[in-house]
């Protein structure tokens, strides 16, 4: 979920867009460097689309604060979409994700 905040600047007129990122399940604030997202354990991107091409106007994205809000928003998603596209685990994150899926009991 984001927030978006415009402030006009008075010396030049120019509009200055900011954008807030929180958590789609808990609504906590994510603190994170847009670019590089992806190396960032505390947050997590999925993508729902009803095509098998991701097509970014038509697909719902959800962002998420931990693993822990992700998976409790899969558990309980009562949507049906075709494809789920789930967060990147970047080479640093793994053994903190292996550790997270051992405390649900699935292996």
């Amino acid at each position: 979920m984001r927030e978006y905040k415009k402030e006009k600047c008075e010396a030049c007129n120019h509009i200055n867009e900011t954008s807030i990122t929180f958590c789609d399940e808990c609504k906590k604030k994510i603190d994170y460097d847009g670019w590089n997202s992806y190396k960032n354990k505390d947050y997590h991107k999925i993508v729902f689309t009803d095509h098998f091409e991701y097509e970014n106007d038509e697909s719902d994205i959800k962002e998420f604060c931990t693993w822990t809000c992700l998976f409790k928003y899969l558990m309980n998603m009562k949507e049906e979409y075709d494809e789920i596209e789930l967060p990147e685990i970047h080479k640093e994150h793994l053994k903190e994700f292996m550790s997270f899926i051992k405390t649900l009991n699935i292996i």
